[in-house]
């Protein structure tokens, strides 16, 4: 479509005028050459017609011309408003800078709010006003970077900015030159970074005290290759190998296992555990630089890429040499007080051993029934307590003893040392693992004495159809202790009560029971049958089992093992 300029308004019209004035005054000649007057009256005419068509065509394309200027700035100002939009809509901070002198010409609206100045401020102000002026941030070098971005280069640096209100933040710069319309524009624009460049810096900073910290721990602390070489170390990991420093340690150790390791099979299982399961801990012993030997507790992990590649190992090592020279003193000592505490209750058993005899010596000296049996029942009592200084001797511990195992040792020697054939009366026991102290132990003990006792001179008497029974059962719950002692003989006497009984065995009954604070009632179920409750030792009762949280059964001895 044609375009409607003034020049070619101007070309259009000469050249018509041109043409018209040719061809009509030609014409005119021609056809009026014989009539002057027709001539001048034509001319005339022609003149007003030639004003009248040029001047309606002059019109029209003028009018054409001014309808395409109003549509030309109608899309200019719409252009301008989108730039407008666009450029105040940037959330990085926009200045053009006249390319000649670096002037700021314009800025986006994200520039007025981050620097607090209006337009019009910014357009008094040069290229190094909003700078900190601490070199090198100073508006010479803000000018200098301006002049060769006009020269054509493309720069991207960081730069220190301050705001109208003097608050002073980082930025990141990128500059270009443009032509913005038939002038050649410098492009700058800002992006706040303070937050990142804060973060930087706690970041070196944290990398700093992480250094520090590394440098002053008291353990070793290194990085390896899984080939055996040190990557880095703290000054702790030299010391404790015998190096004058990390520098020397790194230079010298090119083989850890066969330069530090006392045993090379334990860096090969160090090594075997990491790639198994990308952690170990162990103790081993390591060989410094003059070959002495220390121990050390290590820990190290495998460190990966997040293909799973191995990328090398660290780990930390602390020097436990004197830890393992007092555990392996405590551990003689122990083994001392050990041997100590099995030959004092080896010779307490022997002592009561002794004063057994001496009873016995006793017994056959006088020949007297009453002083017989009072002497067997007390030699009963001294066995008694003597069984569990065995059971001491013999246990792999002295802070506990296990009723159940207890019962089974000593009830078929107490049947024994009544000289009571085996066969006569059979056992029954049903034994759960009850741990107490010594200290409840022994009068457990005088306690099933008296009533094993008292079941085998009384249960039985006139009983010859040859089923006598003694059952014994130990069990254990929240704490408390149950034992039951009972026999398939006579049963107690009507209107039994053995808080009143006048014998001894019963009132010592009475009394130990007080002892273990417990309790202990009598009844008859086809026989004899005592129920003795007591709490067991407070550490007991609040850990539970020390060697095993669980129940153990003891072995029983079958129901017709005899004695």
């Amino acid at each position: 479509m044609l375009q409607f300029r003034p020049s070619k308004i101007v070309a259009i019209y000469a050249i018509a005028s041109a043409l018209w004035i040719l061809f009509s005054d030609h014409a005119v000649l021609m056809l009026f050459s014989d009539s002057p007057q027709n001539i001048t009256l034509v001319s005339t005419f022609k003149g007003w017609f030639y004003v009248c068509v040029m001047s309606t065509m002059l019109y029209l394309m003028i009018k054409k011309y001014k309808n395409e200027i109003s549509r030309q700035n109608e899309a200019i100002l719409e252009s301008e408003e989108r730039f407008h939009t666009i450029y105040d809509s940037v959330s990085d901070c926009i200045f053009i800078h006249d390319a000649a002198d670096g002037r700021i010409l314009d800025v986006n609206a994200r520039t007025c709010s981050t620097f607090g100045y209006t337009r019009e401020e910014f357009i008094n102000l040069n290229v190094g006003s909003i700078s900190t002026g601490v070199a090198p941030y100073t508006q010479e070098e803000a000018k200098k970077r301006v002049r060769e971005t006009a020269q054509g280069r493309m720069l991207s640096f960081e730069w220190q900015c301050k705001a109208k209100d003097g608050r002073i933040f980082w930025v990141e710069v990128s500059t270009s030159r443009a032509m913005l319309g038939a002038h050649e524009r410098v492009l700058v624009s800002l992006k706040d970074i303070t937050q990142r460049k804060q973060a930087e810096t706690a970041l070196r900073e944290m990398e700093k005290n992480n250094r520090e910290m590394i440098e002053l721990a008291p353990i070793g602390i290194f990085q390896a290759t899984p080939e055996g070489r040190y990557l880095s170390a703290n000054k702790r990991l030299a010391e404790m190998a015998g190096y004058d420093s990390v520098l020397d340690l790194l230079e010298n150790v090119q083989d850890i296992g066969r330069q530090l390791y006392v045993n090379q099979d334990d860096r090969k299982e160090v090594v075997k555990k990491l790639n198994e399961d990308s952690t170990v801990r162990m103790e081993t012993q390591f060989r410094r630089k003059d070959g002495a030997i220390i121990w050390g507790a290590l820990s190290m992990r495998a460190v990966r890429d997040q293909a799973g590649n191995l990328l090398h190992y660290e780990g930390f090592v602390s020097d436990i040499t004197a830890r393992k020279i007092n555990e392996e003193r405590l551990s003689a000592s122990l083994r001392e007080k050990d041997v100590l505490l099995k030959e004092v209750h080896h010779r307490v058993k022997n002592n009561l051993q002794i004063i057994s005899s001496l009873l016995n010596l006793q017994v056959e000296h006088k020949k007297n029934f009453d002083v017989e049996l009072s002497m067997r029942e007390s030699q009963s009592r001294i066995f008694s307590m003597a069984a569990i200084h065995e059971e001491l001797y013999r246990s792999e511990t002295f802070s506990r003893i296990d009723l159940g195992h207890y019962v089974q040792f000593f009830i078929p020697r107490l049947i024994n040392s009544y000289n009571i054939d085996k066969n006569d009366i059979r056992l029954d026991f049903d034994l759960t693992y009850t741990p107490v102290t010594i200290d409840q132990a022994i009068p457990f003990a005088l306690i099933l004495n008296e009533l094993a006792t008292n079941a085998m001179r009384h249960g039985f008497l006139g009983k010859d159809d040859g089923d006598r029974r003694i059952g014994v059962s130990v069990s254990n719950a929240n704490g408390n202790v149950t034992v039951r002692v009972r026999d398939n003989g006579n049963g107690l006497p009507e209107h039994f009560n053995w808080e009143t009984a006048a014998s001894l065995g019963m009132n010592l009954v009475n009394s130990l029971t007080n002892q273990l604070h417990g309790e202990i009632h009598a009844a008859n179920q086809n026989g004899a049958v005592f129920t003795l409750e007591f709490p067991m030792a407070w550490r007991y009762a609040t850990e539970g089992n020390a060697a095993s949280d669980e129940p153990r059964e003891t072995a029983a001895l079958p129901l017709n093992s005899g004695a």
